[in-house]
């Protein structure tokens, strides 16, 4: 390998290393990572950073809509809606199909031991309907 290669590579090193640092590190311990109810289950797939990924399955055999801005985090403080962001804020999940949500929130201001929750409970409509289903529940460490 020769010192021209890689000194072509740290462009791309730093790059990678900036990306890593621009990326808060949120400590969050899932207590419960999936909820269900017999319309619609959603599980937590992924903890990214302050983006928390979900995976929301449509149980029935009717059109699903989410409603992203009504996904919110519940913290002792008060709740928090998600922070702009993403594609779109409305998504229609076909009958027995599955669509990926992901949601950021803001993490400031919370302390260790802080238990969390993010509800799903006005997100999710069936035939103009709220589905009612427990929250998902973390713990910030």
């Amino acid at each position: 390998m020769s010192l021209r290669h890689l000194w072509s590579q740290v462009p791309c090193a730093a790059a990678a290393l900036a990306v890593l640092a621009c990326t808060p590190n949120v400590p969050l311990r899932p207590v419960q990572a999936q909820a269900e109810a017999p319309q619609a289950r959603v599980r937590l797939t992924e903890i990214d950073g302050n983006i928390l990924k979900f995976h929301v399955f449509n149980l029935t055999n009717q059109p699903l809509v989410i409603l992203r801005d009504e996904i919110y985090l519940v913290t002792p403080r008060g709740p928090r809606r998600r922070e702009a962001g993403g594609i779109s804020n409305l998504y229609n999940v076909v009958p027995g199909g599955a669509h990926d949500v992901n949601v950021k929130f803001d993490f400031s201001g919370l302390a260790a031991g802080d238990a969390l929750e993010v509800r799903f409970d006005r997100a999710l409509m069936l035939t103009g309907r709220p589905v009612p289903i427990a929250p998902l529940t973390f713990i910030y460490e």
